[in-house]
Order: structure tokens, then C-alpha cells, then sequence
């Protein structure tokens, strides 16, 4: 059987054999065979390992919340860790924004955000 090695609660690999990372913070846990490196992630509190989930966002005209803390958000000016659950736009002009959405416990997901300006 392979094993998933974890840091943190996320997978660093799945392996037929075994590593040596060399890092007492890394978890090596037996998992089935067929098992992918992105549709699991590791429990902290039990150390089982899991399914990663779908997000559950809420997406509207300038925001997308229901983030889970922690998730990080790429779009085109960089990278941000989402620590309220919310994030809010600004624009001058509508337009569409992409962002990718990043978590150890969630399969990372790409959406689509409508801005603009805000109606008087």
C-alpha cells in the first residue's frame, strides 16, 4: 500500500515507497491504493485522513464570503490569506476578476467575481 505524508494537516506526497523528508513535523500515514495527493487532506485532531471538501462560497457583485479561515486567494496582483471569511472589491469600471481559492481541508477551485462600481 502507499503511504500520504502530511505537514500541518497538508499532504506533501503520496509515494509506493518510502520517504525520508527529514522533518520530525512530517506524518507518514499508510492509504489506499489509487489514492491522489489533492482529494485528501490529513485531520489534525484525529489524524485521519479525509476527502477534501467542495467550498461552499457565496460569490455576489464585489464580494465573495463563506471562505473558510486560511484559505489562500490568488488572483492577478498576488497572493492573500483569507483570515475573516470575506473578501471585498472596488472598481471604477465592471469587470470580471478570477481567483483561485487554496486549502489543505477544500479541492482548490477557481471562480469568477463581477465588479464594478457600486450603484447610487
Amino acid at each position: 500500500m502507499p503511504f500520504a505524508y502530511f505537514r500541518n494537516g497538508a499532504v506533501l506526497s503520496v509515494a509506493s515507497k518510502y520517504v525520508d523528508y527529514q522533518d520530525d513535523a512530517v506524518m507518514e500515514i499508510e492509504v489506499p491504493n489509487g489514492t491522489e495527493a489533492n482529494s485528501i487532506y490529513l485531520d489534525p485532531e484525529t489524524n485521519e485522513v479525509l476527502p477534501r471538501k467542495q467550498f461552499n462560497l457565496a460569490i455576489s457583485y464585489n464580494q465573495v464570503s463563506a471562505i473558510p479561515v486560511g484559505t489562500m486567494v490568488t488572483d492577478a496582483d498576488g497572493q492573500d490569506i483569507v483570515q475573516d471569511g470575506v473578501m471585498d472589491f472596488e472598481a471604477d469600471v465592471p469587470g470580471t476578476i478570477w481567483l483561485c481559492f487554496d486549502h489543505p481541508h477544500y479541492v482548490s477551485t477557481w471562480v469568477s467575481v463581477e465588479t464594478g462600481p457600486e450603484d447610487a
